[in-house]
């Protein structure tokens, strides 16, 4: 896990790019405080590596053929690639990047993890491949020599990728399935400049942008964007996920025409359920994401598993249990929670069942309580590493991993992205309903009305089902878009999107995951990377993803129950108590408490005084709700003075931790 930048002069004038290079990578030290290293690539394919102030004595000794990045500053290059070092696997000095491969032919700056880079290994060594380190770095080059972009297809993990091959002098450039780790580009006439954040890109020089309003505006109304190639920023665009990219530097061209590599279909069926096929696909679920789990728990560093209470992250952490007993390792499982216990945040609270799971596996249980008073003293951090205005505030989520890091974990496991795949949502209860026979929807609809909240959304369900007979989808949809003040409405988030919500179930959870997730995804990574943390996430692995996809609604909800497969899957190894609770909340934080209450007027003595904001809303100060449409009224404000206004706070160059 690191931190990786790359200049390109594509129109084939060398010039000097180290010195912005170096100023690019410690704009996000953060991301890896533990090496640095440099190569620059001249006009006749000569490579130059060097190493920074950070690299150890260790590196500098193994990498003789490596100079001081500052002896060459003034050396003048066509292509250059920066990498920061986050050490996971293999601690030794052969982990530095940038890496080459097959005698100097291959260089790459690699942030991420390949998890079954042991797997690709052996197969590769069956082929002849020799490798002189133990990283997955220098499997994938070996992989992309072997397969060249099929490669991809092989890998099992989360990545964002620069290949140079000098022999045939093209970059390829290559984001993982679903978008975990972040790749920014910004190009202007002579060159094309990549980064894991958008804080180092305008730590160069030529970087020149502005508030992208259009996207602004729209993230008002509709909230988060993080899958789309656009960015907040004019002339700063994400690289797409599950997408390569090949540029022939002969070309003289910097076009950027990335090729889809990876897609799945989900079932679309009206399967009705069925007792014996749920058990089977229980028992597949529960083997697939134990592996997805083995393979993630591959580290050379202290891991730690997130701990909320609920379905998905405990049977994570009954897995690790089991996996750790099976090889052996009988040490305690670190696990960290953030935990509400204050009188009013207690509704949040879900210590009750974290420390029933604690008791069961003999947890080595850390909880945090983000308190009020913390959200203004983190919240200008939390925006400036997000980059982008989020939907939150983020500040409990940056403490939570802060709790991770202070207990001695530099790997964590999480439960992301289960419920999108798995209907764990209120609105997901919407759209099942929708498609289902009417009399099959009074059953099911009678029968889930059963769970924490979700009375109002199933007798929405029904009177949409009848006002769209009497009225027609259009005059419908116009009705609900117009419906109350609230722009988060979920009314008015049907209205306009009548076609998502009234879909297949497993076309929706698709959307989402493609989409809405995307937003939690690169939320995760930056207040992770905050921290110096690596996030990995089971519930991400394709394979999985792949196969929950294939699973006919009807096995999603059942008897009155949500993620049912996934329920049956732990039933008898988990506590009935987390396998079969009905009013999971998600890991939330008490920002309506927080906003609506204590926080209120600092929130609104911001807005209020935000001249940009009020440029975009036309001077509008009120909102009807604080949260979420209020708090990203706020998040835009700070944004603005992070990164163009007046304030401090700035992305940081010193690299502290936390």
């Amino acid at each position: 896990m690191c931190g990786i930048v790359g200049i390109l002069n594509y129109r084939g004038e060398p010039a000097p790019q180290l010195s912005s290079l170096r100023t690019m990578t410690q704009a996000m030290r953060h991301r890896g405080p533990d090496d640095e290293g440099y190569v620059a690539f001249d006009a006749h394919g000569g490579a130059y590596p060097y190493y920074g102030d950070d690299s150890p004595e260790s590196v500098r000794h193994y990498h003789s053929d490596s100079r001081p990045v500052a002896e060459g500053v003034y050396t003048s290059s066509i292509l250059a690639f920066g990498h920061r070092r986050l050490s996971i696997l293999d601690l030794t000095p052969t982990g530095h990047q940038p890496m080459s491969y097959g005698e100097g032919r291959y260089w790459i700056a690699y942030n991420g993890e390949v998890y079954n880079y042991l797997e690709i290994r052996e197969e590769l060594l069956c082929l002849g491949y020799e490798f002189k380190t133990r990283t997955d770095t220098e499997v994938i080059l070996a992989a992309y020599d072997q397969w060249g972009p099929d490669c991809q297809q092989r890998f099992n993990g989360m990545w964002a990728l620069l290949i140079y091959d000098r022999a045939r002098e093209e970059l390829f450039i290559s984001r993982d399935r679903f978008g975990i780790k972040p790749l920014y580009y910004y190009k202007n006439q002579m060159m094309l400049i990549f980064s894991s954040e958008i804080g180092a890109l305008l730590a160069h020089h030529e970087v020149v942008t502005s508030p992208n309003r259009p996207y602004l505006e729209n993230y008002l109304e509709n909230g988060s964007t993080e899958w789309l190639n656009e960015t907040a920023f004019n002339d700063i665009y994400r690289f797409p996920f599950a997408h390569f990219a090949i540029i022939r530097l002969k070309s003289r061209s910097g076009d950027l025409n990335a090729v889809r590599y990876w897609d799945f279909v989900p079932d679309l069926s009206g399967e009705r359920f069925n007792e014996k096929k749920a058990g089977l696909y229980a028992q597949a679920y529960h083997d697939l994401l134990k592996d997805a789990v083995r393979l993630r728990l591959r580290s050379d560093v202290p891991m730690g598993t997130a701990l909320s209470g609920g379905l998905d992250s405990s049977s994570i952490v009954y897995l690790v249990d089991q996996l750790l007993k099976e090889q052996g390792r009988e040490n305690l499982q670190k696990t960290f929670s953030s935990v509400h216990n204050s009188s009013a945040t207690r509704l949040y609270d879900e210590s009750h069942y974290i420390d029933i799971m604690t008791r069961e596996f003999d947890l080595n249980s850390h909880k945090v309580e983000p308190g009020v008073a913390e959200v203004p003293t983190h919240h200008g951090r939390v925006i400036t590493h997000w980059e982008m205005p989020s939907d939150s505030s983020g500040v409990g989520g940056l403490l939570t991993y802060q709790l991770a890091r202070d207990i001695g974990c530099q790997v964590t496991l999480d439960g992301q992205a289960a419920d999108e795949q798995q209907a764990g949502y209120l609105y997901h209860r919407f759209c099942f309903l929708q498609n289902l026979s009417l009399p099959r929807a009074i059953q099911e609809g009678v029968a889930l009305l059963t769970i924490m909240g979700a009375r109002e959304v199933i007798i929405f369900a029904f009177l949409f089902r009848m006002l769209s007979v009497l009225m027609g989808g259009p005059r419908l949809a116009a009705l609900l878009r117009r419906y109350g003040n609230n722009p988060d409405s979920f009314y008015r988030t049907v209205g306009k999107n009548i076609e998502k919500y009234t879909a297949p179930l497993n076309a929706l959870l698709k959307a989402d995951l493609m989409t809405e997730h995307v937003n939690n995804l690169h939320c995760s990574d930056a207040r992770s990377m905050y921290h110096s943390l690596e996030s990995r996430m089971p519930f991400m692995d394709y394979r999985l993803v792949e196969m929950m996809a294939s699973i006919p609604a009807s096995y999603k909800f059942h008897a009155g129950y949500s993620k049912y497969f996934a329920r049956l899957a732990f039933n008898k190894k988990l506590p009935d108590e987390i396998v079969w609770r009905r009013d999971k909340m998600g890991w939330v934080m008490p920002e309506r408490y927080w906003f609506d209450g204590p926080l209120a007027g600092w929130m609104k003595n911001i807005i209020k005084s935000s001249a940009f904001l009020k440029s975009l809303d036309g001077g509008e100060s009120e909102f009807s709700s604080s949260v979420p449409y209020g708090v990203r009224k706020l998040n835009l404000a700070v944004w603005y003075e992070c990164f163009f206004g007046n304030l401090a706070v700035r992305p940081r160059s010193s690299g502290a931790r936390g």
